[in-house]
This record gives structure tokens, sequence and C-alpha cells, in this order.
């Protein structure tokens, strides 16, 4: 008896998970939830009402042209969770609280101090703040934090990302733990943004796709079969790190010729100025090439030519409908996607039976926070 009454407990538990889980993406009355999950009309009013006296969803705008009792939509409460979200980057921290329906409260950038140590002290004292100044929904839910791996998500360690000396072995997530009362998540920053932009970009579209995200360095993360994959482990995908040309330079991962030594941002500009020193930036870089600029032109062209070499190992290796291109790169980017598209055409073994999408992310601002965030969210309805 005691068994049934534990099995029948998990079995709500995952139903209500699983209604909230789609409530994440988008509002939903209680026949499309049925429909969604395969749960029947009964059990998902009874989930809904469950739900909404512990004050996880509220009732939405009403379902018009309906005929009878008049009927509301179901979303997420905003007002019932907070959620803070930190990235720790090569070259910035991004920092900011995001309720439960996944809207941005507050955000901020800070550079980076001498030491770890002082830029995770300068981190608390502005979430203190701006704790006891704004008005923040009921509770919090927990902290997640990204960074560049190679990461111990379980001890919640940074352990050694190349080209990130002053963090190596810092223990992110012993720091967060001792002052606040609540769960504490540290992910590998990519494998964070491919999670949110399932739950809030454009991924929720696909089932399997990629995601690219190139600035400092180059970072991926995977959802198959509409879950990260893998999720906790700390190191990322590693598509950075994938050998585009054998012969290549030494990396500090320890291979030679990595995406990220051609295809990051800083390796891709240091080929852009010795064409021409104007072309400080990525943006001046897209900005000169959709004018016309030869150099600027050039530069593209060879990022272009770097990512279709990485794009068409990842595509033999994964059964994925889309690349997701985010961060820095994204700027602009039809320009380097029609460049994309056009040398893919050729390349991938599967190209003729299956078409590839190649798109910017839809997640433009806060993106750091967002994804942050929404790995305590992700826990929280997978625990």
């Amino acid at each position: 008896m005691a068994r049934k009454t534990l099995n029948a407990a998990s079995m709500k538990m995952r139903n209500q998970k699983k209604v909230i889980e789609n409530l994440i993406m988008t509002p939903y009355s209680r026949a499309e939830l049925a429909r969604i999950t395969g749960l029947t009309r009964a059990s998902i009013s009874n989930i809904a009402d469950e739900l909404l006296a512990d004050g996880l969803i509220k009732e939405g705008e009403p379902i018009l042209g309906k005929v009878g009792r008049k009927s509301h939509v179901l979303e997420l409460n905003p007002n019932r969770y907070y959620m803070i979200g930190i990235d720790i980057a090569r070259d910035a921290c991004h920092i900011g609280f995001m309720d439960f329906k996944g809207t941005v409260l507050y955000s901020t950038c800070i550079t980076m101090e001498q030491s770890a140590a002082d830029t995770l002290n300068l981190i608390l004292t502005i979430l203190k703040k701006q704790m006891s100044v704004l008005d923040l929904p009921k509770e919090l839910l927990g902290i997640g934090i990204t960074a560049p791996g190679p990461l111990n998500t379980q001890e919640g360690i940074i352990l050694t990302p190349p080209n990130f000396e002053n963090w190596f072995h810092v223990n992110v997530v012993g720091f967060f733990k001792k002052e606040f009362h609540c769960p504490v998540i540290l992910e590998n920053n990519a494998s964070a943004r491919a999670l949110a932009e399932k739950y809030k970009g454009i991924g929720n579209q696909y089932t399997n796709f990629v995601e690219l995200l190139i600035d400092t360095g180059l970072g991926s993360g995977i959802i198959l079969g509409g879950s990260l994959y893998p999720f906790s482990s700390g190191f990322g995908n590693n598509f950075g790190h994938m050998s585009i040309d054998f012969d290549g330079p030494l990396c500090k991962c320890g291979n030679l010729g990595c995406a990220e030594l051609y295809a990051s941002i800083p390796n891709i500009l240091n080929y852009g100025k010795k064409l021409d020193p104007h072309l400080i930036s990525w943006n001046v870089v897209i900005d000169e090439a959709i004018k016309g600029t030869p150099a600027a032109l050039n530069v593209v062209e060879k990022e272009s030519e770097y990512l279709s070499v990485l794009i068409t190992n990842i595509m033999n290796i994964l059964d994925v409908e889309c690349i997701i291109l985010s961060g820095t790169i994204a700027y602009r980017s039809e320009l380097l996607i029609g460049m994309l598209k056009k040398k893919l055409k050729t390349r991938y073994l599967s190209r003729d039976c299956k078409s590839l999408e190649i798109l910017p992310s839809a997640i433009k601002k806060e993106a750091p926070v967002i994804a942050a965030s929404y790995l305590v969210i992700e826990k929280f309805i997978h625990i």
C-alpha cells in the first residue's frame, strides 16, 4: 500500500511538472494541454486546480469564441518565484533577476576585477543591493551560473577553461551557497544558451538542434529529442575544440587546429586587422561587408569557410534540424548565413535527403542572464 501511495504521489508530481514545462514556452488552454501531454481532460483539470492553488500558475487571457462558461488560458505565475542569473565570461560578468514567467526584472554587466574573489564579492554586493530595492516575486527559486567549460558541475567548480586562468579551480557554487539558502546550479554557458533557446527562443520549433555560441570563444550546446544533451556534465560538447585543421597550431586544450583558434571573434578579427586595421570589431566587419568593402567581405567569407567545416563535421555526427548562431556572431547575420548555406549545399552527407536551417538566436537582449536563469527552472521541473 505504501509503495502504491508513493507511486501515485510521484506520478502526480511528474504530471504537474509536465504541465509546467509546456507552460514555460507558451500559455495553453486546458484542452490544448490535454492534447499535448496525452493526459485526460479530467487529469488536466485536477492538475490545473492544484497548481492554481499553489500559486504556480494563473489564469490568463479569456479564450475567445468559446461557447458556454467563460474559460481562460493557463500561464505561469510571474509573482510566485524569481531566479538569479549569473554569467561569468572572459571579458565581463552579466548579473540579473528573472521571474517565473521568463521576464528579466533587472540586468547589468560588470567588468572583471583583478581576481575571481574580488569579482564574486562585487557580484554579491550588487545582488544584495538590488534585492533590497527591487519589488521581486514571492520566493527565490535558485541561482543559475554559467561559465565556459570545462567545469565540475557536481562540485560547482570552474576547472581550467582556456584563456581564463584567473578562474581556475574556483568553487563558485560554494561561494553563493554560503550567502543564499537555495539551489545553486553551474553549467556550461553554451549548453545553457541552447536550453534557453528551447524555452524562450526559436529552438522550441525543433526537436534536435545545435547552438553555437561564438564570441571570445566558440562553445556549443545540443538539444536532442527536446532535451539538453548532456545535462550537468560541465564539459559542454566542445565542438569549438574539434579540429578543422589537423596541421594547425596547438590549442591550449592540447589539440591541434581547433575551430576556436580560427572562428572565435578575437581570432577572426586578428585575420581581419591584417587586411584592414580599421576592422576592430565583428560589428564593424559586418557593417562594412554589407556596404561592400572588399576587406570586410573577405573576413566574412573566411569565417563562413571555417564554420562550414565545423558544421559539416557536426552534421556528419548528429542528425539535427537546425544550427543556431548566438553571441557576437549573430549580429546582422544574414550575410554570413547566406555564405554558409552556399558552402554547406555540397558538403554534409545527408544534404540530399534533409534540409538544414541556419538561424540567428531569437534571444538578443539579456541572453546571458536568461540562459543562466533557465537552468534553475529546468532543475525545478526535472528534479
